[in-house]
Protein backbone atom coordinates (compact mmCIF):
# COMPACT_ATOMS: atom_id res chain seq x y z
CA UNK A 1 0.00 0.00 0.00
CA UNK A 2 1.40 3.05 -0.99
CA UNK A 3 1.05 6.71 0.84
CA UNK A 4 -1.76 9.25 -0.68
CA UNK A 5 0.27 11.08 -3.39
CA UNK A 6 2.93 8.17 -4.43
CA UNK A 7 1.91 6.17 -7.44
CA UNK A 8 3.82 3.47 -9.46
CA UNK A 9 2.66 3.21 -12.74
CA UNK A 10 3.98 0.56 -15.49
CA UNK A 11 4.13 3.06 -18.93
CA UNK A 12 3.85 1.91 -22.16
CA UNK A 13 7.37 1.85 -24.21
CA UNK A 14 5.00 3.42 -27.05
CA UNK A 15 4.14 6.55 -24.87
CA UNK A 16 6.82 8.41 -25.72
CA UNK A 17 5.89 11.18 -23.25
CA UNK A 18 6.06 8.62 -20.29
CA UNK A 19 9.51 7.29 -22.06
CA UNK A 20 11.40 10.69 -21.82
CA UNK A 21 10.17 11.23 -18.29
CA UNK A 22 11.57 7.76 -17.54
CA UNK A 23 14.88 8.86 -18.91
CA UNK A 24 15.00 12.83 -17.96
CA UNK A 25 14.11 11.88 -13.74
CA UNK A 26 18.01 11.39 -13.34
CA UNK A 27 18.44 15.12 -14.35
CA UNK A 28 16.59 16.00 -11.26
CA UNK A 29 17.94 13.18 -9.04
CA UNK A 30 21.61 14.08 -9.70
CA UNK A 31 21.08 17.73 -10.51
CA UNK A 32 23.60 18.62 -7.75
CA UNK A 33 25.88 15.87 -8.19
CA UNK A 34 29.31 17.00 -9.59
CA UNK A 35 29.50 13.78 -11.11
CA UNK A 36 26.47 13.28 -12.79
CA UNK A 37 27.17 12.63 -16.75
CA UNK A 38 23.87 13.27 -18.49
CA UNK A 39 22.10 10.79 -21.12
CA UNK A 40 22.40 10.78 -24.83
CA UNK A 41 18.16 11.14 -24.66
CA UNK A 42 18.10 9.67 -28.40
CA UNK A 43 20.40 6.68 -27.16
CA UNK A 44 18.55 5.76 -24.55
CA UNK A 45 14.87 6.27 -26.13
CA UNK A 46 16.58 3.06 -28.89
CA UNK A 47 16.91 1.32 -25.61
CA UNK A 48 13.54 1.20 -24.80
CA UNK A 49 12.13 1.05 -28.34
CA UNK A 50 11.37 -2.48 -29.22
CA UNK A 51 11.36 -1.57 -32.89
CA UNK A 52 14.76 -0.88 -32.46
CA UNK A 53 16.39 -2.46 -29.53
CA UNK A 54 16.96 -6.18 -30.76
CA UNK A 55 16.90 -7.02 -27.16
CA UNK A 56 12.84 -6.61 -26.56
CA UNK A 57 12.88 -10.06 -29.55
CA UNK A 58 13.58 -11.92 -26.81
CA UNK A 59 12.61 -10.62 -23.85
CA UNK A 60 9.69 -8.97 -22.08
CA UNK A 61 10.11 -5.94 -20.47
CA UNK A 62 7.93 -4.25 -17.89
CA UNK A 63 8.78 -0.25 -17.38
CA UNK A 64 7.49 0.95 -13.73
CA UNK A 65 7.68 4.88 -13.15
CA UNK A 66 6.58 5.79 -9.58
CA UNK A 67 5.28 9.67 -9.16
CA UNK A 68 4.20 11.75 -6.29
CA UNK A 69 1.80 14.29 -6.68
CA UNK A 70 2.65 14.22 -10.40
CA UNK A 71 6.54 14.99 -9.94
CA UNK A 72 8.58 11.82 -10.83
CA UNK A 73 10.66 10.85 -8.19
CA UNK A 74 11.67 6.90 -9.15
CA UNK A 75 11.89 3.87 -11.86
CA UNK A 76 12.86 0.45 -12.27
CA UNK A 77 12.66 -2.12 -15.02
CA UNK A 78 11.54 -5.78 -14.68
CA UNK A 79 12.99 -8.11 -17.83
CA UNK A 80 13.21 -11.47 -18.33
CA UNK A 81 16.08 -12.69 -20.64
CA UNK A 82 15.58 -15.51 -23.59
CA UNK A 83 19.41 -15.72 -24.31
CA UNK A 84 20.07 -16.31 -20.32
CA UNK A 85 17.23 -18.77 -19.91
CA UNK A 86 18.56 -20.93 -22.86
CA UNK A 87 22.06 -20.90 -21.59
CA UNK A 88 21.20 -21.45 -17.86
CA UNK A 89 17.48 -22.53 -17.71
CA UNK A 90 14.16 -20.36 -17.05
CA UNK A 91 13.28 -18.88 -13.46
CA UNK A 92 16.05 -15.86 -13.00
CA UNK A 93 14.28 -12.81 -13.60
CA UNK A 94 16.02 -9.05 -13.56
CA UNK A 95 15.45 -5.55 -12.49
CA UNK A 96 17.53 -2.81 -14.57
CA UNK A 97 18.20 0.82 -14.56
CA UNK A 98 16.58 1.67 -10.22
CA UNK A 99 16.74 5.49 -9.53
CA UNK A 100 14.86 6.16 -6.53
CA UNK A 101 14.96 9.37 -4.03
CA UNK A 102 16.28 8.67 -0.92
CA UNK A 103 12.48 7.70 0.52
CA UNK A 104 12.00 3.88 1.82
CA UNK A 105 8.04 3.91 0.52
CA UNK A 106 9.32 4.41 -2.88
CA UNK A 107 12.14 2.00 -3.27
CA UNK A 108 9.38 -0.54 -1.51
CA UNK A 109 6.74 0.12 -4.07
CA UNK A 110 9.04 0.35 -7.14
CA UNK A 111 10.91 -2.91 -6.47
CA UNK A 112 7.41 -4.70 -4.95
CA UNK A 113 6.47 -3.54 -8.69
CA UNK A 114 8.84 -5.30 -10.56
CA UNK A 115 8.74 -8.13 -8.33
CA UNK A 116 4.97 -8.88 -8.96
CA UNK A 117 5.83 -8.75 -12.55
CA UNK A 118 8.60 -11.49 -12.66
CA UNK A 119 6.55 -13.92 -10.47
CA UNK A 120 3.85 -12.93 -12.91
CA UNK A 121 6.45 -14.48 -15.65
CA UNK A 122 6.97 -17.70 -13.81
CA UNK A 123 10.63 -16.25 -12.49
CA UNK A 124 11.50 -17.39 -8.84
CA UNK A 125 14.60 -15.31 -8.49
CA UNK A 126 15.53 -11.59 -9.66
CA UNK A 127 18.73 -10.80 -9.75
CA UNK A 128 20.17 -6.85 -10.94
CA UNK A 129 20.44 -4.46 -11.63
CA UNK A 130 21.15 -5.17 -14.71
CA UNK A 131 20.28 -3.07 -17.93
CA UNK A 132 19.41 -4.75 -19.78
CA UNK A 133 22.15 -7.49 -20.22
CA UNK A 134 25.54 -7.84 -19.03
CA UNK A 135 27.47 -6.26 -21.93
CA UNK A 136 25.61 -3.24 -21.07
CA UNK A 137 25.17 -1.25 -17.12
CA UNK A 138 25.72 -4.01 -14.38
CA UNK A 139 25.24 -3.11 -10.64
CA UNK A 140 25.24 -0.34 -8.09
CA UNK A 141 27.78 1.70 -7.31
CA UNK A 142 28.57 1.02 -3.67
CA UNK A 143 32.11 3.11 -3.67
CA UNK A 144 33.67 5.87 -5.47
CA UNK A 145 31.14 7.96 -6.02
CA UNK A 146 33.27 11.01 -6.52
CA UNK A 147 34.45 9.21 -9.86
CA UNK A 148 32.10 10.68 -12.60
CA UNK A 149 30.88 7.26 -14.39
CA UNK A 150 32.63 6.30 -17.84
CA UNK A 151 31.09 5.28 -20.91
CA UNK A 152 28.55 1.91 -20.70
CA UNK A 153 29.23 2.40 -16.67
CA UNK A 154 26.52 3.23 -14.04
CA UNK A 155 26.41 6.03 -11.49
CA UNK A 156 24.08 5.42 -8.26
CA UNK A 157 23.31 7.92 -5.38
CA UNK A 158 24.68 6.68 -2.35
CA UNK A 159 21.29 5.34 -0.70
CA UNK A 160 21.07 2.79 -3.48
CA UNK A 161 22.55 -0.31 -1.93
CA UNK A 162 21.05 0.49 1.64
CA UNK A 163 17.75 0.61 0.32
CA UNK A 164 18.21 -2.77 -1.67
CA UNK A 165 19.80 -4.19 1.41
CA UNK A 166 16.56 -3.54 3.52
CA UNK A 167 14.44 -4.97 0.88
CA UNK A 168 16.14 -8.30 1.08
CA UNK A 169 18.39 -8.10 -1.40
CA UNK A 170 21.92 -9.93 -1.18
CA UNK A 171 25.45 -9.64 -3.15
CA UNK A 172 25.25 -11.99 -5.98
CA UNK A 173 28.96 -10.99 -7.09
CA UNK A 174 31.09 -7.27 -7.04
CA UNK A 175 32.42 -5.69 -9.94
CA UNK A 176 35.27 -3.93 -9.94
CA UNK A 177 36.75 -0.69 -11.99
CA UNK A 178 40.28 0.44 -12.28
CA UNK A 179 41.60 3.71 -12.79
CA UNK A 180 44.75 3.75 -14.88
CA UNK A 181 46.90 6.75 -16.03
CA UNK A 182 49.44 6.88 -18.84
CA UNK A 183 53.00 6.78 -18.35
CA UNK A 184 55.98 4.55 -18.31
CA UNK A 185 55.54 1.09 -18.48
CA UNK A 186 57.98 -1.00 -15.91
CA UNK A 187 60.58 -3.14 -17.22
CA UNK A 188 58.72 -6.57 -16.22
CA UNK A 189 55.83 -5.41 -18.42
CA UNK A 190 58.70 -4.53 -21.46
CA UNK A 191 59.97 -7.93 -20.93
CA UNK A 192 56.66 -9.70 -21.70
CA UNK A 193 55.85 -7.24 -24.70
CA UNK A 194 58.88 -8.13 -25.99
CA UNK A 195 58.01 -11.98 -25.78
CA UNK A 196 54.96 -11.40 -27.27
CA UNK A 197 56.37 -10.36 -30.48
CA UNK A 198 58.61 -13.01 -30.75
CA UNK A 199 55.40 -14.89 -31.23
CA UNK A 200 55.14 -17.35 -34.62
CA UNK A 201 52.56 -16.14 -36.79
CA UNK A 202 51.35 -13.36 -34.53
CA UNK A 203 49.84 -10.07 -35.86
CA UNK A 204 48.07 -7.28 -34.63
CA UNK A 205 45.39 -5.02 -36.17
CA UNK A 206 43.62 -2.17 -35.62
CA UNK A 207 39.83 -1.90 -36.85
CA UNK A 208 39.53 -2.05 -40.25
CA UNK A 209 36.18 0.82 -40.92
CA UNK A 210 36.34 -0.21 -44.23
CA UNK A 211 35.42 -3.62 -43.09
CA UNK A 212 33.65 -2.11 -39.37
CA UNK A 213 30.29 -5.17 -40.12
CA UNK A 214 33.06 -8.04 -40.59
CA UNK A 215 35.07 -6.92 -37.51
CA UNK A 216 32.61 -6.00 -35.21
CA UNK A 217 31.37 -9.86 -35.98
CA UNK A 218 34.89 -10.55 -35.45
CA UNK A 219 34.65 -9.15 -32.20
CA UNK A 220 31.60 -10.42 -31.53
CA UNK A 221 32.67 -13.99 -31.99
CA UNK A 222 35.62 -13.67 -29.64
CA UNK A 223 33.57 -12.19 -26.75
CA UNK A 224 30.97 -14.88 -26.61
CA UNK A 225 33.94 -17.52 -27.28
CA UNK A 226 36.64 -16.19 -24.43
CA UNK A 227 33.24 -15.14 -22.41
CA UNK A 228 31.26 -17.79 -22.24
CA UNK A 229 32.47 -19.29 -18.94
CA UNK A 230 31.95 -15.41 -17.07
CA UNK A 231 29.47 -15.47 -14.64
CA UNK A 232 26.57 -14.22 -15.58
CA UNK A 233 27.59 -14.36 -19.34
CA UNK A 234 24.56 -14.22 -22.16
CA UNK A 235 26.28 -14.30 -25.98
CA UNK A 236 25.81 -11.59 -28.17
CA UNK A 237 23.81 -12.48 -31.31
CA UNK A 238 23.75 -11.63 -35.17
CA UNK A 239 20.98 -8.75 -34.57
CA UNK A 240 23.05 -7.38 -31.50
CA UNK A 241 26.52 -7.31 -33.60
CA UNK A 242 24.70 -5.30 -36.40
CA UNK A 243 23.30 -3.01 -34.05
CA UNK A 244 27.02 -2.33 -32.55
CA UNK A 245 28.59 -1.99 -35.76
CA UNK A 246 25.94 1.08 -37.13
CA UNK A 247 26.16 2.74 -33.43
CA UNK A 248 30.16 2.06 -33.44
CA UNK A 249 30.54 4.13 -36.95
CA UNK A 250 29.69 7.36 -35.16
CA UNK A 251 31.66 7.37 -31.81
CA UNK A 252 34.85 4.55 -32.81
CA UNK A 253 38.28 5.49 -32.64
CA UNK A 254 39.52 2.77 -34.89
CA UNK A 255 43.69 2.75 -32.96
CA UNK A 256 41.56 1.77 -30.06
CA UNK A 257 39.90 -1.61 -31.58
CA UNK A 258 42.62 -4.24 -31.66
CA UNK A 259 42.47 -7.49 -33.10
CA UNK A 260 45.08 -10.51 -32.62
CA UNK A 261 45.15 -13.27 -35.18
CA UNK A 262 47.60 -16.58 -35.52
CA UNK A 263 48.11 -17.99 -38.75
CA UNK A 264 45.48 -15.93 -39.88
CA UNK A 265 42.44 -16.76 -37.26
CA UNK A 266 40.68 -13.91 -34.84
CA UNK A 267 42.04 -15.22 -31.43
CA UNK A 268 42.05 -12.06 -29.46
CA UNK A 269 40.53 -8.63 -29.00
CA UNK A 270 40.84 -5.70 -27.06
CA UNK A 271 38.00 -2.85 -27.49
CA UNK A 272 38.70 0.68 -26.27
CA UNK A 273 36.75 3.70 -26.46
CA UNK A 274 37.17 7.39 -26.26
CA UNK A 275 35.13 8.25 -23.26
CA UNK A 276 32.61 10.57 -24.62
CA UNK A 277 30.86 11.01 -20.80
CA UNK A 278 33.77 14.05 -20.69
CA UNK A 279 31.87 15.66 -23.12
CA UNK A 280 28.27 15.23 -22.12
CA UNK A 281 29.60 16.42 -18.73
CA UNK A 282 31.12 19.53 -20.28
CA UNK A 283 27.74 19.81 -22.05
CA UNK A 284 25.50 19.42 -19.00
CA UNK A 285 22.13 17.40 -21.32
CA UNK A 286 21.54 15.71 -24.98
CA UNK A 287 18.05 16.33 -25.00
CA UNK A 288 17.91 17.79 -28.82
CA UNK A 289 19.07 17.45 -32.06
CA UNK A 290 21.02 20.75 -31.33
CA UNK A 291 22.65 18.83 -28.59
CA UNK A 292 23.75 16.02 -30.95
CA UNK A 293 25.38 18.26 -33.00
CA UNK A 294 27.17 19.76 -30.48
CA UNK A 295 28.50 16.84 -28.98
CA UNK A 296 29.19 15.51 -32.66
CA UNK A 297 31.11 19.18 -33.49
CA UNK A 298 33.04 18.41 -29.31
CA UNK A 299 34.01 14.51 -30.64
CA UNK A 300 35.69 15.78 -33.35
CA UNK A 301 37.36 19.05 -32.52
CA UNK A 302 37.68 19.10 -28.04
CA UNK A 303 37.78 15.24 -27.87
CA UNK A 304 38.36 13.36 -24.59
CA UNK A 305 41.46 12.86 -23.14
CA UNK A 306 40.36 9.53 -21.46
CA UNK A 307 38.88 6.27 -22.48
CA UNK A 308 37.64 3.10 -21.35
CA UNK A 309 38.98 -0.63 -21.79
CA UNK A 310 35.19 -2.85 -22.35
CA UNK A 311 36.74 -5.90 -23.67
CA UNK A 312 39.89 -7.77 -23.57
CA UNK A 313 39.09 -11.14 -24.42
CA UNK A 314 41.15 -14.36 -26.03
CA UNK A 315 39.45 -17.40 -27.09
CA UNK A 316 40.07 -20.31 -24.79
CA UNK A 317 42.09 -23.02 -26.37
CA UNK A 318 44.44 -19.87 -27.48
CA UNK A 319 44.97 -18.98 -23.66
CA UNK A 320 48.84 -20.02 -22.14
CA UNK A 321 51.33 -21.82 -23.47
CA UNK A 322 52.94 -19.66 -26.59
CA UNK A 323 50.53 -17.23 -26.06
CA UNK A 324 50.55 -16.57 -21.93
CA UNK A 325 51.78 -12.93 -22.89
CA UNK A 326 49.21 -12.08 -25.76
CA UNK A 327 47.78 -10.24 -23.03
CA UNK A 328 50.06 -8.19 -21.80
CA UNK A 329 50.96 -7.50 -25.71
CA UNK A 330 47.74 -6.13 -25.87
CA UNK A 331 47.22 -4.01 -23.02
CA UNK A 332 50.99 -2.46 -24.33
CA UNK A 333 49.09 -1.94 -28.04
CA UNK A 334 46.35 -0.30 -26.44
CA UNK A 335 48.24 1.96 -23.99
CA UNK A 336 50.10 3.22 -26.75
CA UNK A 337 47.22 3.94 -29.10
CA UNK A 338 46.44 6.04 -25.86
CA UNK A 339 49.61 7.87 -26.16
CA UNK A 340 49.27 8.65 -29.88
CA UNK A 341 46.07 9.96 -29.23
CA UNK A 342 46.70 12.07 -26.12
CA UNK A 343 44.99 10.39 -23.86
CA UNK A 344 46.28 11.23 -20.19
CA UNK A 345 44.12 7.83 -18.48
CA UNK A 346 41.04 5.88 -18.59
CA UNK A 347 39.34 3.32 -16.87
CA UNK A 348 39.92 -0.78 -17.04
CA UNK A 349 36.67 -3.17 -16.39
CA UNK A 350 34.72 -3.44 -15.84
CA UNK A 351 36.03 -7.29 -13.38
CA UNK A 352 34.30 -10.10 -11.63
CA UNK A 353 35.75 -9.54 -8.00
CA UNK A 354 36.92 -13.40 -8.09
CA UNK A 355 38.39 -13.23 -11.56
CA UNK A 356 42.06 -13.68 -10.07
CA UNK A 357 44.26 -13.84 -13.40
CA UNK A 358 42.60 -10.55 -15.07
CA UNK A 359 42.86 -9.00 -11.98
CA UNK A 360 46.58 -9.65 -11.24
CA UNK A 361 46.67 -8.80 -14.62
CA UNK A 362 45.65 -5.42 -14.65
CA UNK A 363 47.36 -4.18 -11.30
CA UNK A 364 50.67 -5.03 -13.10
CA UNK A 365 49.65 -2.90 -15.83
CA UNK A 366 49.35 -0.35 -13.11
CA UNK A 367 45.90 -0.10 -12.41
CA UNK A 368 44.30 0.85 -9.50
CA UNK A 369 41.30 -0.54 -8.37
CA UNK A 370 38.90 2.85 -7.33
CA UNK A 371 35.03 1.72 -7.85
CA UNK A 372 32.80 -1.07 -6.99
CA UNK A 373 29.58 -2.36 -8.22
CA UNK A 374 27.32 -4.77 -6.78
CA UNK A 375 24.91 -7.03 -7.94
CA UNK A 376 22.37 -8.75 -6.01
CA UNK A 377 19.77 -11.48 -5.74
CA UNK A 378 16.61 -12.27 -4.23
CA UNK A 379 14.30 -15.34 -4.24
CA UNK A 380 10.53 -14.18 -5.19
Amino acid sequence: MTSVGLEIRQIDPRNKRDVDRFILLVHDLYGQDPAFVPPILAERRDAFNPEKNPFWKQAAVGMFLAERDGRPVGRITAHTNGAHDRKYGPGMGFFGFPEFTDDAEVSEALTQAAERWLRAHDRRRVRGPISFNMQEEAGVLVDGFEHPPYIMMAHSLPHHDGHLQDLGYEKAKDLYAWRYTVGDLNELVMMMVEEGRKIEGLTIRPLDMNNIKRDVQILIDVYNDAWAENWGSTPVGSEEAAKAAKDLKHVVEPSLIIFAEHHGEPIAVAWGMLNYNDVLRRMGRCNSLLDLLRFKWNMRFNPPRTGRLLILGIKKQHRGGALRTLSVLLYHELHMAGLKLGLTGGELGWTLEDNDKINRGIELMGGQRYKTYRVYEKDL
